[in-house]
């Protein structure tokens, strides 16, 4: 695939299966073999596509209304770099705290890997500690 094409596919994602919900179209996007190097779930995501999955499943389940903006996106050889932004509702249960009812809008880059037409391996960062301070499982700093 292009980098045009590589972007189009890591679009889906931000686009269809964070922001829409359309968990189904995991397996068409992703490697068997992805993975995801981001480590707030104790001992990090799981492998290939379950991993995917249950790394949408957390965010959605916590927050149903997420919204994904693509801020910037460009791509070379097999990567694209996306900076994002997202904004929802805590409503629902994020890594053991139980929803908040709080409105959030966090910021992140991430980076994904692409091969053979499928996203093979993501490193992500973004600002965890934000959403946190929003949703009122951390005290803001002043």
């Amino acid at each position: 695939m292009n980098a045009e094409a590589n972007q189009v596919l890591v679009r889906r994602w931000y686009n269809d299966v964070l922001s829409k919900g359309q968990i189904d179209l995991i397996e068409t996007l992703f490697s068997p073999n992805y993975t995801h190097h981001e480590e707030i779930v104790p001992g990090g995501w799981p492998r290939g596509v379950t991993g995917a999955q249950a790394l949408a499943h957390t965010y959605r389940t916590a927050s149903a209304d997420i919204q994904y903006t693509i801020e910037d996106q460009f791509a070379a050889g097999d990567k694209v770099v996306t900076r994002w932004s997202a904004n929802g509702t805590h409503t629902g249960d994020f890594l053991g705290a139980p929803g908040s009812g709080r409105s959030y809008t966090i910021t992140g880059i991430s980076i994904e890997r692409v091969e053979n037409g499928k996203i093979v391996e993501t490193w992500s960062n973004w600002d965890l500690m934000g959403l946190l301070v929003q949703v009122g499982l951390a005290p803001a700093m002043n």
